[in-house]
C-alpha cells in the first residue's frame, strides 16, 4: 500500500535552495513518518537511527546540512543534547529541533539556541517548528 503525505504547511520550504535536514530518530516508524512529512514540505532529508549513525552522516555531509531534528532520548550512547553539542563544536550556528516524549525532568533544560517539540505532536506542529527554527536568526 502506498501512502501519500501532503504537506500540512505549504510554505514550509520557500523557493530557492532546498533546505537540508539531518533527521535522527530511533523509532523507525516515527522516523519514516517524520521523513515523509518533511520531504512533502520540500526538505531534503538525511536519516540516522541514533547518535553514532548521525555522526557518520555528519562526517560526509556536514557542509550541506542546514538543520538537525533529533530525538532527545536515544540508544547508542548519545542523547540528542550531546549530539547537538558535538555537531555545534564543528558548526556553532547549526539549527536544532529536539524532539521528546518525556517531560522536562528527563529532557534537560531548555536552551535558547534550540527548539523543543514535545511528543506526541501533530504533523503541522512538526513543520511549523522546523520552519520557526530555520527562520530564527
Amino acid at each position: 500500500m502506498t501512502r501519500t503525505i501532503h504537506s500540512p504547511n505549504a510554505k514550509a520550504n520557500p523557493p530557492g535552495r532546498q533546505v537540508r535536514i539531518l533527521l535522527v530518530e530511533d523509532d523507525a516508524d516515527v522516523r519514516m513518518i517524520m521523513r515523509d512529512v518533511l520531504k512533502a514540505s520540500g526538505y531534503l532529508i538525511w536519516e540516522a537511527a541514533n547518535g553514532p549513525e548521525a555522526l557518520d552522516v555528519w562526517k560526509t555531509n556536514a557542509s550541506q546540512i542546514d538543520l538537525m531534528v533529533t530525538d532527545i532520548i536515544m540508544p547508542g550512547g548519545l542523547t540528542g543534547w550531546e549530539l547537538s553539542d558535538k555537531l555545534r563544536e564543528d558548526r556553532p550556528g547549526l539549527k536544532v529541533v529536539l524532539v521528546s516524549g518525556y517531560g522536562p525532568d528527563r529532557t534537560g533544560k531548555k536552551r535558547p539556541d534550540s527548539h523543543i517539540l514535545q511528543k506526541p505532536f501533530t504533523l503541522e506542529s512538526l513543520t511549523e517548528t522546523v520552519r520557526n527554527c530555520l527562520d530564527k536568526p
